[in-house]
């Protein structure tokens, strides 16, 4: 296990194993991305490293566990802990061993926002104001999320934006579904537009000359 992180380099760092980490660490997955993960529960460990994961033990904002994660060669640390005060200890933590890190904290109170962007970290997430939001945002306008959702990758979505029955299923093999997306975008483009009152095709303009 250490050799293989000590092997790693321009990696990704989660700290926290809990819902929101695990989730993180299988986004950065399925996308083959390299990833470490700090986690203080000696059990969650155990059957974390059991599937496959890389993880060193330790609370994320000590100075050694991030060394272990080998926090100075990493691109991203993502500080995804339950506790706001723990993910902003990480982000100073990781701050000072990495400038160059790109970090991101989880804020589960949104008043800890800018505290942790004093942290230096680069982004903050309200976790409940996003998902708040995004609610809203799938009642009122669930066609444009969606389609945002297939365009960053989103596998588990079913959409026909254009009425053409094209259907994005969740598939394993990343080159599959970049030609899924492209699919997606030439039906886009080909599909019949209606104009107001009118239910003839809309003509292109070579049509036109």
């Amino acid at each position: 296990m250490r050799n293989s992180i000590e092997s790693l380099d321009g990696h990704n760092i989660v700290c926290g194993f809990g819902r929101i980490g695990q989730r993180i660490a299988e986004e950065f997955k399925a996308v083959g991305q390299s990833v470490v993960i700090i986690e203080n529960d000696p059990l969650k460990l155990e059957h974390m490293q059991a599937d496959g994961w890389l993880g060193v033990e330790g609370d994320g904002g000590d100075d050694n566990a991030l060394i272990d994660a080998k926090v100075k060669s990493a691109s991203r640390l993502i500080a995804a802990t339950g506790s706001d005060a723990t993910n902003l200890m990480i982000s100073l933590s990781a701050r000072t061993i990495n400038l160059g890190l790109f970090i991101v904290a989880r804020a589960d109170d949104a008043a800890n926002e800018q505290k942790l962007l004093k942290a230096r970290a680069n982004r903050v997430v309200p976790i409940y104001r996003s998902a708040g939001r995004r609610m809203v945002q799938l009642a009122m306008r669930p066609n444009a999320v969606e389609f945002t959702d297939i365009a960053l990758g989103d596998h588990e979505i079913e959409l026909s934006p254009c009425a053409v029955g094209v259907t994005v299923r969740r598939r394993n093999n990343r080159e599959l579904h970049q030609a899924r997306r492209r699919q997606l975008h030439d039906h886009c483009n080909q599909a019949p537009r209606r104009r107001a009152g009118n239910d003839a095709p809309s003509v292109n303009a070579d049509s036109r000359k």
